[in-house]
């Protein structure tokens, strides 16, 4: 389905670019609490 990969990229990029905003917390503490999990 590269057509629906295409569209996807193209309608979402705002919800990419608020979810990147919103949760750089969250992230950081993934990277705190889940090091093992990650490597």
């Amino acid at each position: 389905m590269p057509g629906v990969l295409s569209v996807t990229l193209i309608l979402m990029p705002g919800v990419l670019s608020v979810t990147l905003i919103l949760m750089p917390g969250v992230l950081s503490v993934t990277l705190i609490l889940m090091p093992g999990v990650l490597s």
